[in-house]
């Protein structure tokens, strides 16, 4: 007599309940991630000059929507700065345009916190501005 494998069966429902429990479990996974990138973002900032303010719980803005089901807390400002604060005095600093990696690391900080105002110092916003300005030279209208 020959051994007759046995054939993996399951019904319809039982495929729709594994796949919606591997869906929370990703889903839940995938928002602590975006949690613990929240708490490392601000405790090693991308640069010593950075910084984050919570207002009393009272006032403050509420983390994104599926973030504050696991307990998280909403920032309600964070100012990034990518000059030193020793340059803020000196009349002959030279303003320059953000570099594509501080850009990178601005965007980055708004995409972590969608309910905080992430801004950069005035020294950085005018150094975007001039960014801004020489592509605005640079480019021809398209009009």
């Amino acid at each position: 007599m020959t051994a007759h494998k046995r054939r993996w069966t399951f019904s319809l429902r039982t495929m729709f309940v594994v796949v919606t429990v591997l869906g929370i479990l990703g889903w839940i996974g995938n928002n602590i991630r975006w949690i613990h990138q929240r708490r490392e973002f601000i405790e090693n900032p991308p640069t010593i000059y950075m910084h984050a303010t919570r207002v009393p719980h009272s006032a403050a803005p509420w983390a994104p929507w599926p973030l504050w089901l696991f307990g998280e807390r909403g920032w309600s400002e964070i100012s990034i700065s990518f000059v030193p604060w020793d340059v803020w005095e000196d009349k002959e600093y030279q303003v320059q345009p953000l570099s594509e990696v501080e850009l990178a690391q601005l965007n980055h900080a708004k995409s972590l916190f969608p309910e905080a105002i992430v801004s950069t110092t005035p020294l950085d916003s005018r150094r975007a501005n001039a960014e801004a300005s020489r592509n605005r030279i640079a480019s021809p209208a398209t009009h």
